[in-house]
């Protein structure tokens, strides 16, 4: 189903990888790095109403993957390397412009303006990369980012863990019981989107 020529399915996809990878890149892979130059606590984070945050984040992002859909649809981008290319372009001269300002008038520290970039960057080509999926592949994708959603909720201490590995090019497998099966469920989410995708083109 299309409005305006965007694909909803499209957009729930590009929404849900601008909160997943927020929530990597504020938590497991930045999050204490982030706190610190932000002058975050424990406590401040605890009193934070989460529900409140979330909601103004999932809003937030559904209007970046609505405009992210538009501007694909207007440039009529077509296949993965056009999409990522559009994307990327339009996180250089929006995103990454507007979130230097903090940088430039507000004395916002670089090393955290740079992890900003960083978050935005990763989220555009995600979203990206989805907007170019055919219908039966963002079907799956949904279907597996979901689960790979719920899974990664249980593993934020073992995924940290498996990036420090793969980091440092050492093994995954051994000094971390977590760390692998976080492993392994990102490989289970690829394995659940071959079957899903399979079982969508099967006559």
């Amino acid at each position: 189903m299309e409005i305006y020529g965007i694909s909803i399915i499209a957009v729930l996809l590009a929404t849900l990888s601008f909160m997943i990878v927020g929530f990597l890149w504020y938590g497991p892979l930045f999050g204490k790095r982030w706190m610190a130059l932000n002058g975050f606590t424990e406590k401040s984070m605890k009193d934070t109403n989460m529900a409140v945050v979330m909601g103004k984040g999932i809003t937030n992002s559904l209007v970046a993957a609505i405009g992210m859909g538009l501007v694909l649809n207007w440039k009529g981008a077509e296949g993965l390397l056009a999409s990522m290319k559009t994307a990327f372009l339009v996180w250089l001269f929006f995103s990454a412009t507007t979130a230097l300002l903090a940088h430039i008038y507000e004395k916002q520290k670089l090393k955290l303006t740079l992890i900003h970039f960083g978050n935005q960057l990763a989220a555009y080509l995600l979203a990206g990369r989805f907007s170019a999926s055919s219908d039966p592949d963002q079907r799956c994708l949904l279907a597996g980012a979901h689960r790979f959603a719920i899974s990664i909720a249980h593993q934020r201490a073992g995924l940290a863990q498996l990036v420090e590995h793969l980091i440092c090019n050492q093994g995954v497998g051994g000094s971390s019981p977590s760390a692998g099966t976080t492993l392994h469920r990102v490989h289970s989410w690829h394995m659940v989107y071959t079957s899903d995708r399979a079982k969508s083109v099967t006559p």
